[in-house]
Order: structure tokens, then C-alpha cells, then sequence
């Protein structure tokens, strides 16, 4: 009876072991489902980065475009600028009007008189300091000029970095902390020229201009933005001098827009990359 009774307890000692086996397979089992949850997650993370790839690149590539559109789309598409008076008599008519489109590299004006175009090509290309020979005057423009020279090498910097962010996904493994970085760059340089034109242009055709400027004529401060303003003044043709209207608006054109566009494409591609925007304006739950 001793001997069964050390039998069973015996026993009883060796399935101890079969409890531990047991417990060991549930720690597999859910070591297990922890692996295929990971395995999920890494996969969804693959298709989303894909995407990511493919939105960020119609982005920048769009950036890409406005910066030379801004850089070579001459009169009609790299305009950054625009000035525009007329002069209207007593009764209403308008006895002269003119219009000056500056651009990064020259400043397209257009003027009419009594209805007839004050260039016979309507329009006057003039190069910044270059001499007119339609008119036989310079343009004066030493301080535009620096202006714009300026605020092209900025569009010239977004350009090359935009190209480099192309090539980063394209043709080497997709790496997000760089992508960011490169988007911040054009944030922050896209940023600069927006301050700089806005701070800087009106001031320096104001210089140009001296006593011919719109500004001055309007008795305003050079300004970035006006969409309305008249004084009163008096015109004359041949010797008949009479009272006239002079009214005009001056204002940021496409190459400003430009600007604000590739802000907005940058912050739609960070959005993209799921970058953690509380980083810069903190966390909603704060």
C-alpha cells in the first residue's frame, strides 16, 4: 500500500510538467497572435507609404512648375506684379490709362492715350537697365532689379530642392525624416521671398520711379496693396489743360501666388507623410 501510494504521488510529480507545456503553448499561442498583429500593422504601413510616394511626388511636381513658371512664363504667367493708372475727365472719358507688369527678369508696360496704344507693338518689354529703343529711354530700375534678382535666386533654390525631393523618391529608398526636412527648406524659403517681395518691391519702384511714382502721385506711402485709390490732378493735350480724375491699384500678381500655392502643396505633403503637426502648434488637447 506504501509502495502505490509513493506510485501515485509520484504521479502526480510528472504531470506537473504537462501544466507548464501547457502554459507554454497559450505564451506561444499569444506570442503568435502578438507577431501576425505586428505583421499586419507593417504591411498596412507599406501600402500607406506608397501612397505616400505617389501624392508627395504630383505635389512637388507641381511645385516644380510654378517655380519656372515664375521663372520663364514671361508677360502672361510670370508676372509678380502689377501697377495700373487711368486718367479719366470731368465728364467720365478716359483720356489715358497705362499698365506696368513686373516680372522677375523685366517689366512689361502697356499705356494708351485717347485710345491709341502708346507702343505700336501694344506692349513694351523692358529689361531691367536695359535701353528701350522703341522709346529711347532706360528703364531705371536699379533698385526692382535688385529686388528681383534677389527673389529669383530664392525661386531658383525651391526649384533645386524640389528636384532633390524627386530624386529621393524615385531613386533611392524612401526616406520620410529627409522628406520633411526638404519640405520645411522650401517652407522656410518660400517664406523668406514672400516677406522679402512684399517688404521690399513697392519701396524700390518708388526709388525708380522718383517723382513719377505711383505712389507719389497717389500721395500714399509705397504700399503692397491697394485696389482702389484716386487724387485729382490736371492733364493737358497740346495747350488745352483741363481737371482730370487720376485713379489706380497696385498688387501682387500670379509669382506671389505661386509663393502661397507651394506653402500650401508643402503642408499637404507633410500631411501626406502623417508628420505630427503639434510639433508646431502644439496638441489640440492641451
Amino acid at each position: 500500500m506504501v509502495d502505490e501510494e509513493i506510485e501515485n504521488n509520484e504521479g502526480v510529480e510528472e504531470s506537473a510538467p504537462i501544466v507548464v507545456d501547457m502554459t507554454n503553448k497559450n505564451f506561444e499561442r499569444a506570442e503568435s497572435h502578438k507577431i501576425k498583429k505586428k505583421t499586419s500593422v507593417k504591411s498596412g504601413t507599406i501600402v500607406v507609404t506608397k501612397n505616400s510616394k505617389f501624392g508627395v511626388q504630383l505635389l512637388v511636381l507641381f511645385m516644380i512648375l510654378l517655380c519656372t513658371l515664375s521663372l520663364f512664363g514671361g508677360e502672361a504667367w510670370g508676372n509678380w506684379y502689377t501697377t495700373t493708372q487711368q486718367t479719366e475727365r470731368a465728364d467720365g472719358s478716359i483720356f489715358s490709362s497705362g499698365q506696368a507688369n513686373y516680372g522677375l527678369d523685366a517689366v512689361f508696360i502697356l499705356g494708351e492715350i485717347n485710345g491709341e496704344s502708346v507702343d505700336e507693338n501694344e506692349t513694351l518689354e523692358m529689361n531691367y537697365g536695359d535701353l528701350s529703343g522703341s522709346i529711347g529711354t532706360e528703364c531705371n530700375c536699379d533698385k526692382t532689379e535688385n529686388v528681383m534678382f534677389i527673389l529669383k535666386i530664392l525661386v531658383y533654390i525651391n526649384l533645386i530642392i524640389g528636384i532633390g525631393i524627386i530624386y529621393f523618391i524615385r531613386y533611392q529608398k524612401f526616406n520620410r525624416d529627409m522628406i520633411i526636412k526638404l519640405l520645411f527648406a522650401i517652407v522656410i524659403t518660400t517664406l523668406i521671398a514672400a516677406i522679402y517681395f512684399a517688404a521690399a518691391l513697392p519701396n524700390a519702384i518708388n526709388e525708380d520711379q522718383g517723382g513719377q511714382s505711383i505712389y507719389l502721385i497717389q500721395e500714399k506711402e509705397p504700399s503692397f496693396i491697394s485696389m482702389y485709390s484716386d487724387t485729382p490732378g490736371t492733364a493737358r493735350e497740346l495747350n488745352d489743360f483741363f481737371p482730370v480724375t487720376i485713379k489706380a491699384q497696385w498688387y501682387p500678381d500670379l509669382g506671389f501666388l505661386y509663393l502661397v500655392t507651394n506653402i500650401l502643396c508643402c503642408f499637404l505633403s507633410l500631411g501626406i507623410v502623417k508628420y505630427d503637426f503639434s510639433k508646431i502648434f502644439g496638441s489640440l488637447e492641451d
